[in-house]
């Protein structure tokens, strides 16, 4: 006895619940099919059964550029009572989107705090990429590289932005992840005034003695009188990059430039006149 055919009722259409979009490395099963109702052909007797997709571990591919790709697939409806009922087949479309892999941060070698040192010149260790794809996890080829290579990295700082671009830029998107640069203290903020200053006759106080740019006087010293006698003042940085400085105080020990002695010439002599 042939088996009865089946098709669906009237009215009633076999779609994907909610999105119909996959991330590269999903299987199809992972997209469920809103109910549908079977019957027996040219009747509204309805027939139990199964909708389910035919190869549900298919992992559709992207093979184009755009990083989205639709593709069709075929669907199979299984009655329960499979001995009287023939099963019915049709196709549904899906979306298919880059996936973006499970990053494993590589590290920042440790610097040491320097205005001209950038990211550009801090070099990236290790790290690695993977994805699920079919429910196998795989190695995601790519290379890591700064953001940003101008930056140049500060002490204290919270990381810098990293970009992990994969070889594979069809099924998968770069990924960008903050990356820890371990920045220590320089020794001396820069500009740092000489321990000993002469300074000319005309600086009366220790406030008129000009500093480098970034440098000034402490308050309590300002009002200091300089003399041939060297006077102790403390000189401080005061940029807003002090805290990359280890030592960003000086005491400079200043004096007036000494007044030239003068003398008679060998040979000449104080007479007066007539």
């Amino acid at each position: 006895v042939p088996k009865i055919i089946t098709s669906l009722q009237t009215g009633s259409v076999v779609s994907i619940k909610g999105s119909d979009v996959l991330v590269y490395g999903q299987q199809l099963s992972d997209l469920e099919f809103e109910p549908a109702v079977f019957v027996e052909k040219g009747t509204d007797t309805e027939v139990k059964g199964t909708l389910s997709w035919k190869e549900p571990s298919y992992v559709p591919d992207i093979t184009g550029i755009q990083g989205v790709q639709t593709g069709t697939a075929q669907w199979v409806f299984m009655p329960d009572n499979s001995d009287k009922y023939d099963e019915f087949t049709g196709t549904a479309e899906y979306v298919v989107t880059k996936a973006s892999p499970e990053v494993e941060l590589p590290t920042a070698d440790t610097v040491i705090y320097n205005e001209q040192t950038t990211l550009g010149s801090v070099k990236l260790n290790g790290g690695a990429a993977s994805a699920v794809v079919g429910g196998n996890t795989v190695t995601v080829a790519g290379t890591w590289r700064w953001k940003d290579t101008s930056t140049v990295p500060f002490v204290g700082n919270g990381g810098f932005m990293a970009v992990f671009t994969p070889d594979d830029t069809v099924r998968y998107n770069t990924v960008e992840r903050t990356v820890a640069v371990e920045v220590e203290q320089a020794e001396n903020a820069p500009d740092m005034p000489s321990a000993v200053m002469s300074v000319p006759r005309s600086c009366r106080k220790v406030g008129d003695v000009e500093l480098p740019a970034g440098w000034q006087w402490r308050d309590a010293d300002i009002e200091s009188i300089l003399g041939e006698t060297p006077v102790e003042a403390e000189a401080v940085y005061i940029r807003d990059d002090s805290f990359n400085y280890k030592n960003i105080t000086v005491m400079v020990a200043v004096n007036i430039v000494p007044k030239i002695i003068t003398s008679l010439q060998t040979g000449s002599v104080v007479s007066i006149k007539g």
